[in-house]
């Protein structure tokens, strides 16, 4: 019954067409992931006597499971994580430990029961979080993962990783590097650097601290990151090792603190140990990164794995062929995106966004151009560095025209729908929109009123303070700023430890 459900979704929902807007793929996508979460979640369970429970796995309950049992044996398990970050975007994806690799556990399924116990246990997954679940270049069962992940309102993006099997005689790992200049260089490393262990906290410090010190900005949380690789570190064994290549010691002095580059190693129970981050000080030893690439593979030797990189540009392609030794592969991962990113990030009204088409945005200068507004026609919109990656993974050619049954008013159901179950109060995409953009945009270091209403495309100066931008705490935060100008005077010091009672209001 429930493939059937899904066929008819397949035939009423195709792809969309050169016509068809990003926002409209954005929605049809909501009802995917809430069709899969209908058909999968209950009404499956109870055709094919099949029960599920989400269990909480560690990292203060960030990381879970969801286990998909018939007749009281595991027939399927997923690992997730989610939270919230700094920005108070709810965030998710596998564990830094593992990818997906095995999800079906039933070694008698066939490939129509593998399907629906993927689709049962996507069905569990929040759908309020914005997901990104990576399937390992040796990943079980992959076309199934893609269907059902497909299906569900998931995006699935192909990325180029390479993987390094280590001799598993304790032989010499540089020797067994088949470029003759990446031997020279470790051997150049390791004169100059020490691998020393770090914590969690130093590795997520000098991450960011190095993102800064680049100019680059940070798509990752460090809030998260920090989480999850303490839990990893903790574990028991541990599921983590995070290492430093440090200036050793000269002549002319010591250098205990100059840090040239950090990793952090992950594994689990996949057979790979992953690069899961790599940070690394712009003016630093050249050589840094390659020497911990090199004792990560020594890691992967001694827990007789393979090691896994991250490949996904030009460059880091260019910098593992280096090696030589290393192997490519595919790797993929499976992105759920929203629409609040589109509409908080250019202060689009939420009609204009459902409207945007693939053919009016341009990636290349980072622009997208509302053809009609409230207020003006032909508005041009600039996009932020995220939002550009994001809609590139969307595909902008190749739609066919569809989906006419999408209006606005659907999405503010949706975003009501998602402040219900988060326990917030309802916020319109208007709110989130528009509103969020103008504040935000004042409290931006340097920018001014001219410059946000230009970028909004707010025409009136007063309607544009007077609605849409909002204070947060402003009196003590101006009083800080005063404080900071002038200097304290000691006010908490002049002031009597047992206060006096005042009466306020009418005395009689």
């Amino acid at each position: 019954m429930e493939e059937d459900l899904q066929s008819i979704a397949d035939r009423w929902l195709p792809w969309p067409g050169k016509h068809h807007t990003t926002g409209r793929r954005v929605l049809r996508e909501q009802f995917q992931f809430a069709l899969n979460k209908l058909i999968y979640s209950g009404f499956s369970h109870i055709v094919h006597g099949t029960t599920v429970v989400t269990i909480d796995t560690g990292a203060n309950g960030m990381l879970r499971q969801v286990r998909v049992t018939k007749h009281g044996t595991l027939v399927g398990a997923l690992e997730y994580f989610a939270a919230v970050d700094e920005t108070g975007v709810q965030r998710g994806g596998h564990p830094p430990s593992s990818y997906l690799h095995s999800l079906v556990a039933d070694p008698n399924a066939d490939e129509r029961q593998k399907l629906r116990i993927v689709r049962q246990l996507i069905a569990q997954l929040p759908g309020t979080v914005r997901f990104g679940l990576t399937a390992g270049p040796h990943a079980k069962d992959i076309e199934i993962l893609k269907k059902a992940f497909n299906g569900a309102g998931f995006r699935t993006w192909p990325q180029t990783t390479f993987v390094y099997s280590p001799p598993t005689d304790g032989s010499d790992l540089i020797a067994s590097m088949k470029g003759t200049r990446i031997r020279t260089m470790l051997r150049a490393a390791e004169r100059d650097l020490d691998v020393i262990e770090i914590s969690p906290a130093e590795f997520v410090s000098f991450f960011v601290s190095n993102l800064e010190l680049a100019g680059k900005r940070n798509y990752c949380s460090p809030a998260l990151d920090y989480a999850l690789l303490t839990d990893a570190v903790r574990r028991n064994p541990p599921q983590a090792r995070l290492i430093a290549a440090r200036r050793k010691a000269t002549a002319e002095g010591a250098h205990p603190n100059s840090i040239e580059a950090a990793v952090a190693l992950t594994w689990g129970g996949d057979g790979l140990v992953k690069l899961f981050r790599i940070t690394y000080n712009p003016c630093g030893h050249q050589h840094g990164t390659k020497l911990l690439i090199l004792e990560g593979g020594v890691t992967a030797a001694r827990n007789g794995m393979e090691l896994d990189t991250d490949a996904a540009t030009e460059g880091g392609r260019e910098f593992y062929q280096r090696f030589g030794s290393f192997t490519a592969h595919t790797r993929h991962e499976f992105l759920r995106y929203s629409m609040r990113w589109y509409i908080h990030q250019t202060a689009a009204r939420v009609s204009e966004a459902v409207n945007l088409l693939g053919e009016h945005v341009d990636l290349q200068q980072r622009v997208a151009v509302l053809a009609k507004t409230k207020t003006d026609e032909w508005s041009v919109r600039h996009l932020m560095d995220e939002l550009v990656a994001r809609i590139a993974r969307l595909g902008l050619k190749g739609w066919r025209a569809r989906l006419q049954l999408y209006r606005s008013r659907l999405v503010n159901r949706r975003m009501a729908k998602v402040c219900e179950r988060a326990g917030v109060s309802r916020r319109s995409t208007h709110s989130a929109g528009r509103h969020s953009f103008g504040t935000n945009a004042m409290n931006v270091e340097g920018a001014d009123i001219k410059t946000a209403m230009d970028a909004g495309g707010w025409k009136s100066a007063k309607l544009f303070l007077e609605t849409y931008v909002h204070s947060k705490e402003a009196g003590p935060s101006l009083a800080e700023k005063f404080d900071k100008q002038s200097g304290k005077i000691g006010t908490i010091v002049a002031q009597p430890s047992e206060r006096k009672k005042y009466r306020f209001g009418k005395k009689g």
